[in-house]
């Protein structure tokens, strides 16, 4: 072959090795499409309560009679002047009747003391493997004068409704009947007389997280965190929101499902965003769903970025996505599925029926100044690496893969819906694609495959291969042509004289299976698999109790509702 010829064919490896090079390098910055983002990041968006107990003294409340009385007198002034007419004459006697009503109330003498208990609900997000998470501030704080409030709309609802009920009733008689407006207004007046007229003793906070851990193979349920609180910001409180509503928590533990952080700077008006958190219409208020499963599964909204504002000197995120009581505190996402914020507040427009608002997230680089004063350096658990290349590699076909790590998150973490839904799909497509491994493939005593190569590290490999060759390849151009040399003959073995290779011993053949034909446990009859009654004796056929999977086979622990190897639900 001539020398053009050959450079020219090693021109054209060249090129294909380095083709092969960078299609072998991954993308780091690669969007997530919307399902791999939630599925990602569920087990690490959390949803946490604050609760606050105390032993509460409240006072039995009367008012005086006189004030009628000096509302008359008022309303007989309005009247005079104008002011009022007869329809308003009742809605502006209940209005008096509310301002003055502080005035007015008295103390009976008699008292009643009672453990009361109040909540407060948000969102949260795992940053670190040992159990650092974020959320709002005002999630977890304790501000006593909102807090007193609490405490008398939880305990002494039924003592205001009655006064209320029997207000109403007066009204009637009168000829009125009062609108949801004077309800209202009342309920609020008696609810801060008796928030001003009670003794609070032996305060105490507990802050809680509902993780998605129980035992394996059981029902899937809700396993209450203790929390420890390490800082807090300002929530702005009865003033108003603040940008620097945030707060550190820790849980002791490790191997904690994680959420990545990412880089707001490069958020831009437009960017396409995702808010994930537990809001309260879905979690906390029984009758509209599941609540126990509801607590495991965040929910997901979208929406872009709306604008970057300023807020006391400080930068905040609008967007339109949609969050509601119980998303403060959860993670804004960016399209690559990272943290970029951190869900606060909205604003509800309800003069068009309740219309969506804006939202206002605070910039995840804020939520890191606090993080960095505690030396917390966020970082992936083994869990959520784990769970990611058994999701890369169900989408890759290889369901073995898969199976292997989901087994072995939900040894360690288990009872997470998300890993076992996986494990379910997983199971399902691999006894539908069979995946036999190689004669040759070392396994451990369970028949799993050991050091099974991930597809990110393998393309990797070939990449660097090709590289090594590339390089090979350009040396040998390099060098001069040299004169062609004799070449020494090459002596082929006759076939007379090869090695035989010796005979190998029979494969003996497979145990024949004995037979699984039930039988009477009666007479011993033959029974067909069907049986409900035994044909010879009439005995009921009593079926046993599943004690394998009928998905895998994998042994169950006696009361097994989830197959711990699969996924599968035992009915």
């Amino acid at each position: 072959m001539r020398t053009g010829t050959k450079r020219g064919l090693s021109c054209l490896l060249i090129l294909m090795l380095v083709f092969a090079l960078f299609a072998a390098i991954p993308l780091t910055s690669a969007l997530m499409d919307t399902r791999t983002l939630a599925m990602v990041n569920k087990p690490g968006v959390v949803m946490l309560y604050t609760v606050w107990t105390a032993d509460m003294k409240w006072y039995e409340i009367d008012v005086y009679d006189s004030i009628g009385d000096t509302i008359a007198a008022d309303i007989n002034t309005m009247v005079r002047k104008g002011q009022v007419t007869d329809a308003t004459l009742w809605p502006t006697f209940i209005q008096l009747y509310a301002s003055y009503l502080p005035y007015y109330a008295y103390h009976t003498g008699n008292t009643n003391t009672e453990k009361v208990t109040t909540r407060a609900y948000g969102s949260g997000f795992i940053i670190t493997p040992d159990g650092y998470l974020v959320t709002n501030a005002h999630v977890v704080e304790t501000i006593e004068e909102d807090l007193y409030y609490s405490f008398a709309v939880n305990s002494l609802y039924e003592v205001v409704e009655s006064d209320i009920i029997e207000f109403a009733q007066e009204m009637r008689r009168q000829g009125y009947e009062m609108t949801e407006y004077d309800y209202n207004l009342l309920y609020e007046t008696f609810f801060m007389l008796y928030a001003q007229s009670f003794d609070i003793s032996n305060l105490q906070t507990n802050y809680n997280c509902a993780m998605g851990n129980i035992a394996p193979g059981s029902e899937i349920g809700v396993k209450s965190v203790k929390l420890d609180l390490r800082k807090i910001g300002n929530s702005g409180g009865s003033t108003g929101n603040s940008a620097k509503d945030i707060a550190i928590l820790k849980m002791e533990g490790n191997n904690f499902p994680t959420v990545t952080l990412g880089d707001d700077s490069t958020l831009k008006t437009g960017d396409q965003v995702y808010a994930m958190g537990y809001p309260a219409v879905t979690t906390v208020y029984k009758g509209f769903v599941d609540n126990e499963q509801a607590m495991q599964e965040p929910t997901l909204t979208q929406g872009i970025v709306s604008a970057r504002k300023q807020m006391d000197g400080a930068d905040i995120i609008q967007t339109d996505a949609a969050i509601h009581g119980g998303n403060s505190g959860g993670p804004l996402f960016n399209a690559n599925g990272e943290v970029v914020g951190m869900n606060t507040w909205a604003v509800a427009d309800t003069r068009f029926g309740g219309t969506e608002g804006s939202s206002f997230a605070i910039p995840i680089s804020a939520v890191k100044i606090y993080l960095n004063e505690l030396n917390i350096t966020p970082s992936e658990s083994k869990f959520t690496s784990d769970f990611k290349m058994a999701l890369e590699a169900y989408n890759n076909g290889d369901f073995q893969t898969s199976m292997d790590l989901l087994r072995g998150i939900n040894d360690t973490n288990p009872g997470y819906p998300v890993v076992q839904d996986l494990l379910a799909d997983a199971r399902r497509a691999y006894d539908a694609n069979p995946q036999p491994l190689p004669t040759d493939a070392p396994t451990n005593i369970d028949r799993k495959p050991v050091g099974r190569i991930n597809l990110t590290f393998l393309w990797i490999g070939l990449g660097v291969l090709a590289a090594v060759a590339v390089v090979v390849v350009v040396i040998l151009l390099m060098q001069k042509n040299k004169n062609s040399k004799s070449v020494a003959p090459t002596y082929v073995t006759p076939p007379s004289l090869r090695p035989v290779a010796p005979p190998q011993p029979p494969v003996p053949p497979a145990p024949v299976p004995q037979s699984t034909q039930p039988v009477c446990s009666g007479c011993g009859a033959a029974l067909s698999a069907d049986s409900k009654f035994c044909d010879k004796c009439g005995e009921p056929v009593k079926k046993p109790k599943p004690s394998a999977c009928p998905s895998c086979g994998k042994a169950l622990n006696p009361g097994s509702k989830f197959c711990n190897e699969c996924g599968t639900r035992i009915d």
